[in-house]
Parts: structure tokens; C-alpha cells; sequence
């Protein structure tokens, strides 16, 4: 089962739209109803739906990590984006994560801090009409 990711609302709609057009399930709370929730509601949400929660809320989602693995309950994992990153940034970082086929059962229960995209994979994935963040 391909790894399915909802981005929270401190990540732009379009970076899980220009994903979903590769190809890729990521989808974004505002189009799964879920705009304004409370993070202990996005994580059982992801729980429930079986998706890792991606967010820029670091120190929020880590606590639900700990409050999860407190409980002895499972999630399908975390992927973290640093704050300061623009949504080109975002886009081009999550696209490499996916790239890599991340396996999501070594996800499970795991916090990812994914990285930057490298300016290589960023000029050889720009086609016609991909905005270059570098």
C-alpha cells in the first residue's frame, strides 16, 4: 500500500494538488473538511483514514507523537517540514520524500524530519511551468 500523506493547514492546498497531480496521495485538510481542527483531532483522523500526518507544527505533533505511543496507539507516522521553508520549498522536499518510495511500515509510529530538497533533483524534475526553488 503506497503511503498516503494529509497536510496540515499550515501547508499551502497546492503543494498537495501539484502531488496528487504526480501522482502521489497527499491530500489536504481543507479537502477532507478538516480546517481548524485541533491536532489530537488531525491525528485521529490519520489514525483512523491510515495516512501520516505532514505539518510544520514540530513541537505540537511531537507531543501527539509522545501522547500516541503513551497510549500504546498506533499512527502511520509524521512527517515534519521545517517553518521557514516556502511552499515551492515544501513542494520540492515533499516530492523528494515520495520519490524515494518511503516504505509505510518503517514510517509507522516514527517522527521524519524530512529535508530540503537538493538543487539537483529540483533542476531535473522542473518541467515546463515548475517554479525552480533553490
Amino acid at each position: 500500500m503506497p503511503l498516503r500523506v494529509l497536510t496540515d493547514e499550515h501547508v499551502a492546498p497546492e503543494v498537495s494538488h501539484r502531488l496528487q497531480a504526480l501522482g502521489y496521495e497527499v491530500a489536504c485538510v481543507r479537502d477532507r473538511g478538516l480546517l481548524r481542527r485541533e491536532d489530537w483531532e488531525l491525528m485521529r483522523w490519520c489514525i483512523d483514514h491510515q495516512y501520516a500526518i505532514c505539518t510544520r507544527n514540530r513541537r505540537h505533533f511531537e507531543r501527539e507523537h509522545e501522547q500516541c505511543q503513551a497510549r500504546g496507539e498506533n499512527h502511520c507516522g509524521i512527517l515534519v517540514l521545517e517553518v521557514e521553508w516556502t511552499r515551492d520549498d515544501i513542494y520540492w522536499a515533499l516530492r523528494q520524500y515520495l520519490e524515494g518510495d518511503p516504505d509505510p511500515a518503517r514510517l509507522l509510529n516514527q517522527i521524519e524530519y524530512i529535508r530540503k530538497a537538493v538543487p539537483d533533483f529540483v533542476r531535473k524534475n522542473s518541467g515546463p511551468g515548475e517554479q525552480q526553488s533553490l
